[in-house]
């Protein structure tokens, strides 16, 4: 689409514009709409297939180090998955029945603390109060909700079973073949931008990879932390509310902080002395980890402003939910490392011509 000012026209006549729409420019904006509604219709599958490449980007720095220690990269590959499956097995068989039970338990005296947290803050408006008790007695005791609710729960479990196995599939071909997305954007892509692929994907195995390294390991650390100080202070449901803290810990700032009050309330529900107890430990923990632990483990990683990581959270989860909430992150790191290798190819383009 082309806008031109009409010629030979007086120097005091006004001055017509003409507006040329090329045809292929509209075909080529109507397919990239199209692109982007297909996008988001098959995100759930974009959202799986990206978790599965930061999976590999976690891995694929070992199993290269271990490939010039001339281990074969096929067996280097196995051990490590097979190793991540046995600690996964280990940690469900013993801590799966004791979460199981803190959170039937927790369900089960909803409605009571909801009481006890009442007398704490005197809430005033008799009709929220009312609503929030039915809601809390009802969603417990209605056996037909009971029954709906575990039907759900398990069609969600299922999936969830499922997605993670595909997960896992990907990401270990996706680590046994390096070069996989290397080979795959030079067979889309020109010859010329073959060397521009294999940087960005060393970029995002750098960058996206240790981001991923560094929140797994931060969130570990916070989940074992939380866990002694809760079980110090004899603090009720102490390994649900630690997994918790570690969850939150990969949901970008706002998560720490909704782990933290979880925990400050369910202390205040047994004594006000281990809530500031618990509260004091907390704040300790995260300045711990935040100030002194993550930004060593992170120096790799794009640096991105705190707001920039909200709103693109929120956006995540309002397109991917859960996933796109922990995903965020790591796809707009990807999109930057794009947007700075178009610039720099375009800006090698503008020397070469100059």
């Amino acid at each position: 689409m082309n806008i031109q000012p009409e010629a030979n026209q007086g120097a005091g006549a006004p001055r017509n514009i003409v507006i040329k729409i090329d045809f292929w420019s509209v075909v080529k904006l109507l397919l990239v709409l199209l692109l982007i509604v297909a996008l988001y219709l098959i995100r759930d599958i974009i959202l799986l297939i990206l978790t599965a490449i930061i999976i590999a980007f976690i891995f694929t720095p070992l199993v290269d180090w271990l490939e010039k220690k001339k281990v074969p990269r096929l067996l280097t590959t196995i051990l490590i998955y097979l190793f991540i499956l046995l600690v996964v097995v280990g940690l469900i068989i013993p801590l799966g029945p004791v979460l199981s039970h803190e959170v039937s338990t927790l369900l089960q005296k909803l409605p009571d603390y909801y009481d006890k947290l009442n007398q704490y803050f005197s809430i005033s408006d008799k009709s929220w109060d009312q609503i929030a008790r039915s809601f809390f007695i009802n969603w417990i005791n209605t056996p037909g909700a009971a029954t709906k609710g575990l039907f759900g729960v398990l069609g969600t479990v299922l999936g969830g079973i499922v997605a993670t196995l595909l997960v896992f599939v990907i990401s270990f071909y996706l680590t046994l073949q390096r070069q996989t997305l290397q080979e795959v954007g030079k067979k889309i892509l020109p010859k010329k931008y073959h060397a521009a692929v294999g940087r960005m994907v060393d970029l995002m195995q750098k960058d996206v990879g240790g981001w991923a390294q560094g929140l797994l390991i931060v969130a570990v650390m916070v989940g074992i932390l939380n866990y002694i100080g809760l079980l110090a202070v004899g603090v009720r449901f102490a390994l649900l509310l630690a997994v918790l803290g570690a969850i939150g810990m990969i949901i970008p700032w706002v998560g720490t902080w909704i782990a933290s009050i979880l925990a400050v309330l369910v202390a205040l529900l047994q004594s006000p002395l281990q809530a500031l107890i618990i509260a004091i430990y907390y704040l300790l923990v995260q300045e711990f980890t935040g100030h002194i632990v993550f930004p060593k483990l992170m120096q790799r990683t794009v640096g991105l402003d705190p707001i920039v990581v909200i709103v693109v959270a929120l956006i995540g989860a309002r397109l991917g939910g859960a996933i796109g909430l922990i995903l965020a992150i790591p796809i707009l790191t990807i999109i930057i490392i794009l947007v700075k290798e178009y610039l720099r190819i375009k800006q090698e383009r503008l020397l070469d011509k100059s």
